[in-house]
């Protein structure tokens, strides 16, 4: 019997987060678990010595002795302490004194409780938020805005309370168990928790980066007349205000944001912008424009761009949190709660962003017609698929590129070929219109949602029959801000492209030793017995034997009370395996870089010896 893919996503679901969430209530329950075995414990080794001083009384008979032990048999010390039987006064003035034994498992069995509730009512308390954001808009800002703070409420509160168990653990069990304790974990376990703190401490504190500039130039009103004419006409016509800001840039998209952004010329982005981009513009007819303009100003009316405004900032701090909380030890099963949460807002998230999609799609119909709206998604499309095509192919080069890479040329001249092909009319069919913000619906479910008559097979004509007319030709400053943004771009596509050759070439000639050279240029480091030298190639000895990185199968440290040692596994032509030891003590200050960029080169050899 085969699985269906729901099968799988369930069982990816229950692997990849719910199991590992609930390692959140391990230490707690490990806790209540072991007081209870630790009171008996006690209990039986109180007991014993009051039966012991029973015995040695000599002015009791033997049935007020009998009757004595019975008593303290059926009134244990864990139980003296809220036991208010008078009788018991003198014993519980005995045994129950704070900070003393039964005090200590007392308090760590309700501490224990109360992090094993918390987290149970942290998982209920996810489950009912999860359920609110699948309702509308507004309840899923609710439900991140109450999700955010009570779950860092939530592990704040138990990452201080698991860390006190941990360390109050970290005593009692070596105690009873073998009746020793160990200073050290003690140690460790006393720094992993503060440590745990100090992230969290840390985590909210930290100030969320700020967004990064968009790659645009702002396009004035006497720039281009005409093209903010019509869409100001088409936010008239929506009834919702027409953008403050139009930016115009060589990405394969269009979008619109009311979030606090920069464009790369300096222009602020005034609170509702367009951001139109020019490569497409110069595919599309005014009519199949506007379409696209109707769908993006759609979203300003239906209010999806001020509660993508609103929710981003919470969704940037909420990742930031959980990824610190991923790196602090005794977090990481905190961070599991916060993926768990984050994963089923993520699918009400999408579910809406594609239902709000569909309703942008039939406002631009409305506004223009069904195919205007259908031949732009087919042409962006096409035009995205190609792009990512042809710049997959120039990244793929193995020489440097010489010359101008022409990457506008190149889309212009490939395009229309490119989607007349089988493999792109397949590929197509489940591909999503890109956008930076949403998430798209399938194209052919956002055609057949407006009743469109093109298809996906109309794509390849479409885009062979360039317009006599565009918006592109209203903007007046277009031709200096696509040269001037292809310019910026295609320099920083060669820049990244001569890096990844650093990465996969095993130079064979001078020219590509040079390249790899200049990005993984000898180092060296002075150790107490001579110089440690790293190439890209090779790590050589203060005592002048060369170890090839090639030769290297595994590499780990090795922390030591008295040294730090990298332990390098090496096999030999004949594949026999020798293992060399460095003492990074002997480095000093020098030992940290050293391993990051003996790391950095070693990986930077296999990766490229795989990838062969």
């Amino acid at each position: 019997m085969t699985s269906t893919p729901r099968d799988d996503l369930r069982r990816s679901f229950l692997k990849v987060l719910l199991l590992p969430a609930l390692t959140f209530l391990f230490i707690p329950l490990l806790a209540v678990g072991f007081t209870r075995y630790g009171e008996g414990k006690i209990d039986g080794m109180i007991l014993h010595s009051i039966e012991a001083a029973i015995d040695r009384d000599a002015s009791m008979s033997g049935p007020e002795r009998a009757s004595a032990k019975a008593f303290f048999a059926a009134h244990p010390a864990s139980a003296a302490c809220t036991d208010l039987d008078p009788r018991l006064d003198r014993f519980r003035e005995a045994v129950c004194t704070r900070w003393g034994e039964v005090w200590q498992f007392a308090m760590a069995k309700r501490l224990g409780w109360f992090a094993a509730s918390l987290g149970l009512a942290a998982f209920l308390m996810i489950g009912a938020l999860g359920l609110l954001a699948f309702w509308n808009q507004r309840a899923q800002y609710w439900s991140f805005m109450l999700g955010w703070r009570g779950l860092v409420a939530v592990t704040v509160t138990e990452t201080v309370a698991q860390g006190v168990l941990a360390v109050w653990l970290s005593y009692w069990v070596t105690a009873l168990l073998f009746d020793v304790y160990v200073p050290k974990l003690i140690l460790l376990v006393g720094i992993a928790a503060a440590l745990a703190v100090l992230s969290i401490v840390r985590a909210l504190l930290r100030r969320a980066p700020d967004p990064e500039p968009i790659e645009a130039h702002g396009i004035t009103e006497s720039e281009a007349p005409g093209l903010w004419h019509r869409v100001k006409d088409l936010a008239a016509r929506l009834g919702t205000e027409p953008p403050t800001t139009i930016a115009a840039g060589i990405d394969d998209n269009f979008f619109v944001t009311e979030q606090a952004i920069r464009l790369t010329d300096g222009t602020p982005s005034g609170g509702r912008l367009l951001y139109v981009s020019l490569p497409l513009l110069r595919a599309l007819s005014p009519g199949e424009a506007d379409a696209v303009f109707g769908h993006e100003l759609a979203h300003f009316r239906g209010g999806d761009t001020a509660a993508s405004t609103r929710l981003s900032p919470m969704l940037i701090r909420y990742h930031a949190y959980s990824s610190a909380l991923a790196a602090g030890g005794l977090t990481l099963p905190a961070s599991y709660v916060l993926r768990l949460y984050r994963a089923i807002f993520e699918l009400a998230l999408k579910r809406e962003q594609r239902r709000r999609e569909l309703l942008a799609d039939t406002e631009a119909a409305r506004l223009t017609t069904p195919d205007d709206l259908g031949r732009s998604l087919l042409k962006i499309v096409g035009y995205s698929s190609f792009r990512a095509h042809t710049e997959q192919a120039l990244f793929d080069h193995r020489a440097v590129h010489e010359g101008g890479l022409a990457l506008r040329e190149r889309i212009e001249a490939g395009l229309a070929t490119h989607t007349a092909s089988p493999g792109f009319q397949e590929h197509v069919r489940t591909l999503r219109v890109p956008h930076p913000f949403d998430s798209h619906p399938p194209l052919e479910e956002r055609l057949a949602n407006v009743g469109a008559s093109v298809r996906v097979a109309d794509v390849a004509p479409l885009l062979q029959e360039r317009p006599s007319r565009t918006w592109a030709d209203d903007v007046l400053t277009s031709g200096t801000i696509e040269e001037q943004l292809w310019g910026t771009y295609e320099a920083r596509f060669r820049a990244n492209h001569e890096a990844s050759l650093a990465w996969r070439y095993l130079p064979a000639t001078d020219d590509e030793i040079d390249l790899v050279r200049r990005y993984f240029p000898d180092v060296r480091f002075p150790t107490k017995d001579g110089v440690l030298t790293l190439t890209f190639s090779a790590l050589t000895r203060p005592d002048g034997e060369t170890i090839p990185l090639a030769e290297i199968g595994a590499a780990k440290i090795n922390n030591g009370t008295f040294s730090t040692q990298l332990v390098l596994t090496r096999r030999n032509a004949q594949g026999k395996p020798s293992t060399f030891k460095l003492n990074l003590k002997s480095l000093g200050k020098q030992a940290e870089p050293f391993k990051q960029a003996f790391a950095r080169y070693w990986q930077r050899d296999q990766a490229a010896r795989q990838g062969r």
